[in-house]
């Protein structure tokens, strides 16, 4: 006969579960699920619970204290606004939003980068998520990738409309953004995005102004470098332990505490960084659990390499970084294939007649 009680409290456990679900969907939804949590077992037991009326006591004890145990646990974060400020840097509407169309949330503000004023505006929509419970992990629900990929469409169409020339596409891409592209008319530029953002959400972003300033922008979001002008900020933000091997130093990062997730992030986050400051993927390979490429800007190289959770940097000449990435990397220049590369700055050089031959694929 506990079988029975057992039984019972499993299936209020269910649905305790499930209203701590739809708790976050819909409150009087949830309400309704804790309290059928209660009462839905006794009465598809009630045969058992009507000859032994005092066993309701240690299954409503048991129901309430699994009910408490079974809450997500609790989260502060970021949310949808945050998250459009973070990727314009506005708070609220201030200015005109062309070429975006209307969206949940809208921003738009004048920002200065690289010497320049440029208009930054941005579009977002939430998406639907929850918390699991007693795990805590949050799984979507429903993402507004129609609204969002329908915005970059339209917003690209006026653009184009005026006259812009779109140069470049995937020009600043880091890991969250889905697709960007720059366009430009004269001395004038646009960037667009379509990107995810914190607090769970999709967004399309636009900055329009003075090229120098748009480029800026759309590299990094702010004026912390400008490709030919300096090195990977990053090189400096993270703890790197530096050393020298004849003309090249040596960077080596341990992230075996992190999550491995972060540390490709911080793999790629390099990349960007080098691509940000005008060095050109000449060579990248992949093997196994290691990973690298190697880049070129005038007569310096940077060597980048991943392995498990270490990074390893190499800079200096590019033959005597290409020596000492076969004598100190795990990686070497195994399983390498070559990379015609340009930079976004060369491609915006480029003779019209030729951008448009690269953009049809000739």
């Amino acid at each position: 006969m506990a079988g029975k009680l057992i039984a019972s409290v499993a299936v209020s456990a269910l649905l305790s579960s499930l209203a701590w679900i739809i708790l976050q969907l819909n409150h009087l939804l949830g309400v309704l699920l804790f309290i059928s949590a209660v009462i839905v077992p006794p009465v598809v037991f009630r045969n058992y619970y009507s000859k032994r009326l005092l066993q309701l006591a240690p299954f409503l004890a048991t129901s309430l204290i699994l009910m408490l145990l079974l809450m997500p646990p609790p989260v502060t974060g970021p949310n949808v606004e945050f998250g459009l400020h973070f990727v314009t840097g506005c708070w609220g509407r201030q200015a005109d939003t062309w070429p975006l169309g209307s969206g949940e949330l809208t921003y738009s503000c004048n920002k200065t980068v690289a010497y320049s004023t440029i208009l930054v505006s941005g579009v977002a929509w939430k998406s639907s998520m929850v918390r699991l419970p007693v795990l805590g992990r949050s799984v979507t629900l429903y993402e507004p990738r129609e609204k969002a990929d329908n915005a970059y469409r339209e917003a690209a169409k006026r653009v184009e409309s005026e006259g812009y020339l779109r140069i470049v596409e995937n020009y600043g891409t880091y890991s969250h953004i889905m697709r960007d592209a720059l366009f430009a008319r004269g001395g004038e530029c646009v960037y667009l995005a379509e990107t995810r953002i914190l607090g769970g959400g999709l967004a399309v972003i636009s900055a329009r102004g003075p090229c120098r300033g748009i480029k800026g922008f759309a590299l990094r979001w702010h004026d912390d470098y400008l490709w030919n002008a300096s090195e990977p900020p990053i090189f400096r933000e993270y703890l790197f332990n530096w050393s020298s091997n004849g003309g090249v130093r040596v960077g080596k990062l341990d992230l075996s505490d992190w999550p491995g997730e972060w540390v490709r992030n911080t793999y790629k986050a390099i990349e960007i960084e080098l691509k940000g400051t005008g060095y050109v993927k000449l060579m990248e390979g992949k093997s196994g659990d290691c990973r690298w490429s190697l880049r070129v800007r005038n007569e310096g190289s940077h060597y980048v390499a991943l392995k498990g959770k270490e990074i390893l940097v190499l800079s200096g000449k590019t033959t005597e970084v290409k020596n000492s990435a076969e004598e100190l990397s795990p990686c070497g220049l195994r399983n390498g294939r070559e990379v015609k590369g340009l930079t976004p700055e060369d491609d915006f050089h480029l003779p019209r007649t030729q951008r448009i031959l690269r953009r049809c694929g000739s």
